[in-house]
């Protein structure tokens, strides 16, 4: 007989199981039980016992203080024998000298046991001392006190633990009598438990016997409202369920494939054949076609043949050498627009780990690669910018070292010349600086006092004037003052560029307005010109960073930062830039600064641009 055979034939029933755990639980408990009585309680009286040993050694010491100075043997004699009279368990005391650890009086009769004097050898202090001694089987507390103090001796008591000792077992026997008499009790009323226990689950079991060898599903009577009973009844739902199945299996696609038809990007997936076997509403609105007529189709049926054919090459790839594949290309749409896309390939897996098919994800980047191109045409730009104005300074600086003899108002005129050369240069290195700080984070710092808005567009328009004498410029304020808590630099940058932007894109002799409105709560400054205007399009970009309208050769030069920093000083101030603009009849950019404005002084740029396009 083998040891599984003998396993299989001695396997414990649930009812056997069910009384083992009970009385091994109980059986821990009383143990348990058991050893935290002799721990806690044990030393509870033991400290007990040394408190009251302590104190008579203490009270021995007060009393013999005096026999001890004058080393009396008969009074101190008496009084150690005394001790034992008025404590039971005290075994004995005796005082020893300072002077050569000699012993004055003691309690033990005729004999004194000389191995007490070398049992605790480095005991004699000014402090209480206690030592644990196992004497002929019985355990001892020997307790040692400064009689006076150090210098004159010591008084040593031995008190027994043995009260102690017959405590805790007298304790622990009582415990133990208790749980046994518990643990019996458990097991006669574990037996009818077990039985009622186990015979439903009996039950269970022939129940899935049955169903496994494919027998008729029968049902489990439930007569109990316990968690046996609640379990037969679940097994009875459950064989009711089971011609359920594959209903519930169909449900849960349909919400699988309703939950990847609400996902914002472009999904689909293929079967081996590389045939589309469905996609969500998003692949089908970026590629605007019926995924109804596409089901079984293959790449060729909605897409170019150029663009279909590394589509399947790809596909390919992803089925034949189980990996995923990710590729950029530049798809052209219906309406004719281009968008650059990713397209991210996985294999799908059965239960197996074999591959039978393919889902993908089309990632739109095209914002991403616009954002890059505009960058890359900024650092471009911003280099011809620096350029120019430094090729002016160094031209006219080695003009004036090569030639000595050129002085008053000529060296007058190179010298301004080179100064509106590097105030050009600066204004690109404050554009530079501003544009970090705002993309940073940190915003845009203000340094705000009163600001008189009319005196500030005053003096704007006199400098203009002189700087584009061919223009007309219009100055609308009105009567009263108008005074802003704003920074009166950062408002110069705005009010400078708008300005340059009106005469950049206006033709000489044309009229540049500036206007100055207030209401209750806000000031509004507006700069009106007839220039060439910009188109819905350009409009829509005009104040992200970088942007120019026309990047040809002939464009009016610029870096495409002015408006996008404007707008941001003005948010900063609690403002909002407006624009407004026409195609060949002008634009009107107005910005409203509120007379309240928050605490902060560091501002992050904020999304509430307002544009509208006029058309006529």
């Amino acid at each position: 007989m083998n040891w599984q055979s003998v396993k299989n034939r001695f396997r414990p029933s649930i009812s056997l199981k069910i009384i083992l755990v009970i009385t091994g639980m109980l059986v821990t408990l009383g143990s348990a039980a058991a050893v935290y009585v002799k721990t806690e309680f044990s030393e509870k009286l033991t400290n007990e016992l040394l408190k009251r040993g302590v104190s008579v050694a203490k009270q021995l010491a007060e009393n013999g203080s005096n026999a001890m100075v004058t080393e009396d043997r008969l009074a101190l004699s008496r009084l150690a024998k005394a001790s034992k009279d008025i404590e039971d368990d005290i075994v004995y005391s005796f005082f020893v000298t300072a002077a050569d650890k000699h012993v004055l009086a003691h309690s033990f009769g005729e004999f004194f046991p000389i191995e007490l004097l070398d049992t605790i050898p480095d005991l004699y202090s000014d402090a209480v001392n206690t030592r644990k001694l196992l004497t002929s089987g019985v355990v001892v507390y020997d307790i040692t006190v400064p009689v006076i103090s150090s210098q004159v001796g010591w008084v040593r008591l031995g008190i027994s633990g043995n009260s102690v000792t017959m405590a805790v077992d007298n304790l622990i026997r009582q415990v133990l009598t208790v749980g046994s008499i518990i643990l019996l009790t458990a097991i006669i009323c574990s037996i009818p438990l077990a039985r009622a226990i186990s015979k439903p689950i009996r039950q269970l079991t022939g129940a899935v016997e049955s169903i496994t060898r494919g027998e008729q599903i029968r049902e489990v009577r439930v007569s109990t409202k316990d968690e046996i009973g609640q379990l037969a009844a679940a097994f009875n739902e459950m064989t009711k369920s089971l011609t359920a199945a594959e209903e519930s299996l169909a449900a849960q696609i349909r919400f699988l494939e309703d939950l990847l038809a609400d996902i914002p990007e472009p999904v689909f997936y293929k079967a081996m054949d590389g045939k589309l076997l469905g996609c969500n509403h998003a692949f089908e609105s970026f590629f605007e076609v019926n995924a109804r007529e596409l089901i079984g189709q293959s790449s060729y049926s909605y897409r170019p043949k150029h663009e279909a054919e590394i589509h399947v090459a790809r596909d390919r790839d992803v089925l034949t050498e189980n990996k995923k594949v990710s590729y950029e290309m530049r798809i052209e749409r219906t309406n004719d627009t281009l968008r650059d896309v990713i397209f991210h390939k996985a294999p799908i897996r059965d239960e197996r780990g074999e591959v039978n098919g393919l889902i993908g994800v089309v990632q739109d980047i095209t914002e991403e690669r616009e954002a890059s191109r505009l960058k890359s045409e900024f650092v471009t730009t911003a280099a011809h910018e620096f350029q120019t104005p430094l090729a002016s300074i160094l031209g006219f600086s080695e003009l004036i070292l090569n030639n000595p003899e050129i002085v008053g108002d000529q060296l007058s005129e190179l010298l301004q010349m080179i100064f509106s050369k590097a105030s050009s240069l600066s204004h690109l290195v404050d554009e530079m600086l501003n544009l970090s700080r705002i993309e940073s984070g940190h915003g845009i710092a203000l340094n705000k006092s009163d600001c008189e808005i009319n005196e500030e567009l005053t003096k704007f328009i006199a400098n203009f004037k002189l700087l584009y004498s061919d223009f007309n410029f219009q100055l609308n304020l009105p009567e009263e003052t108008v005074v802003l808590s704003a920074d009166k630099e950062r408002m110069g940058q705005v009010i400078d560029n708008l300005l340059q932007n009106a005469v950049k894109y206006s033709e000489p002799g044309q009229t540049i307005s500036i206007t100055t409105r207030t209401s209750e709560t806000h000031c509004n400054v507006s700069v009106e010109d007839h220039g060439i205007g910009m188109s819905a399009e350009q409009l829509a970009h005009a104040t992200e960073k970088f942007y120019r309208g026309d990047t040809s050769d002939t464009a009016p030069r610029g870096t495409g930062l002015g408006l996008f920093i404007a707008k941001s000083i003005v948010e900063a101030h609690g403002g909002i830039l407006e624009i407004e603009s026409t195609p060949g009849k002008g634009t009107v950019v107005t910005f409203r600064i509120p007379f309240k404005q928050p605490e902060t002084e560091l501002h992050a740029p904020k999304k509430n641009i307002q544009i509208s396009h006029i058309e006529h």
